[in-house]
C-alpha cells in the first residue's frame, strides 16, 4: 500500500474494502462470461434504459445466501452484477449489518414508500483492489431491500447505479406528501 494511499484512508477520504464475490474483476472483464450464463427472465431492472442491456443470470444453488446472480453486460462490459437475496440471508437487517460490519457506514440511506412495499436503499461506495495491492475501481455498492416481504437485491457498479440516487431521493419526497 502506497503512502498516498495509507494517508488518504486514514483521512478517510478513501476506503478500501472487498467487494462481493470478487466483482470488481467481474465489472472489468469483457462479455464472454455473461455470455456463457442463460438469459435473466426476470430481471429486476433499476431503469428502462437497462432493458437494452445483455442481461444474463446464474441461479445458485439453495442454502446460501444468495439466489440468483443477474450481470448486465453492454457490449464488451459489465455495466451492474444485482445478487437476488435469499430470505433467510436478509433476516431483517441482518445482511445490512454485515455489509456494514465488511464496508463501514454507508454513504447514504432512503426510505421510499410504507408497508408491504416500503424499501430501503442503502449505498456505498468504495475502492476495489486488483491483484497488485493498488486501488483500480471507484465502485458503488447499493442494497435495496424490502423488509415486510424478506427480500433483498444487491447491486455493485462502476457508478451506474450510484448516479440514480437523485432519482430515488425525489421518488422518497413525492411518497412523502
Amino acid at each position: 500500500m502506497s503512502a498516498l494511499e495509507q494517508r488518504l484512508i486514514g483521512e478517510g477520504k478513501i476506503k478500501i474494502a472487498s467487494s462481493p464475490r470478487d466483482g470488481v474483476h467481474a465489472l472489468h472483464e469483457d462479455a464472454r462470461r455473461p455470455e456463457e450464463a442463460a438469459k435473466d427472465t426476470a430481471p429486476r431492472l433499476l431503469r428502462k434504459a437497462d432493458a437494452a442491456l445483455l442481461l444474463v443470470a446464474e441461479v445458485l444453488p439453495p442454502g446460501g445466501e444468495h439466489a440468483k446472480i443477474t450481470y448486465a453486460a453492454d457490449n464488451d462490459r459489465v455495466v451492474w452484477i444485482a445478487w437476488e437475496i435469499t430470505e433467510a440471508a436478509m433476516g431483517g437487517d441482518a445482511y445490512r449489518t454485515r455489509l456494514e460490519t465488511k464496508l463501514g457506514k454507508p454513504a447514504k440511506s432512503i426510505a421510499i414508500g410504507e408497508g408491504e412495499q416500503g424499501q430501503i436503499i442503502t449505498g456505498w461506495k468504495t475502492f476495489c483492489r486488483n491483484v497488485r495491492g493498488q486501488p483500480t475501481a471507484d465502485v458503488d455498492l447499493t442494497l435495496f431491500s424490502t423488509p415486510a416481504q424478506k427480500k433483498g437485491t444487491l447491486y455493485l457498479s462502476d457508478g451506474s447505479v450510484g448516479k440514480l440516487w437523485a432519482t430515488f431521493e425525489a421518488l422518497a419526497k413525492d411518497m412523502g406528501k
